[in-house]
């Protein structure tokens, strides 16, 4: 009998610069997980429009921060932008707020959800330094090491 363990979980990401992260959400929501935030880094307006856009699809209702939430500068592109046209769904959007105040919130109503980090940790960093909560449990995956001459 497979016996499946449902996780509150809060992403941390840069979706929108590679698919990897696209997939990576699309890969937990269909596991089962309780996505309740994503948080990205930078977390341009186009960024935060894929994000948006993905959740739209997949049915779910859950804020999205920013580590720059002001930020009109673009990191998103290729089969982002193409999936933002294809979906008719806008190109820049705002962010539901600052990621690391998006952690807190969520986390105040979620005191036992973990984290997925897929990205440059710029939100929950902000929330550690700012005295936020530690997390009992955290995901790290993938990464990117320049490589060295």
């Amino acid at each position: 009998m497979l016996h499946l363990v449902v996780v509150d979980l809060i992403v941390e990401t840069d979706l929108g610069r590679d698919p990897d992260d696209f997939f990576a959400l699309c890969y937990l929501v269909d596991a089962g997980v309780k996505l309740r935030a994503v948080v990205i880094s930078p977390g341009d307006r186009d960024q935060i429009a894929v994000a948006k856009g993905l959740l739209t699809e997949l049915g779910l209702d859950v804020p999205v921060g920013s580590a720059r939430p002001e930020s009109e500068r673009s990191s998103a592109g290729g089969v982002h932008l193409r999936f933002l046209d294809r979906y008719r769904h806008a190109a820049r959007r705002a962010a539901d707020g600052a990621g690391h105040d998006v952690i807190a919130t969520v986390r105040a109503r979620h005191p036992e959800v973990e984290l997925f980090i897929c990205g440059p940790m710029q939100n929950i960093g902000r929330h550690l330094a700012g005295g936020g909560a530690r997390f009992a449990r955290a995901t790290v995956q993938g990464g990117f090491l320049a490589y060295a001459s």
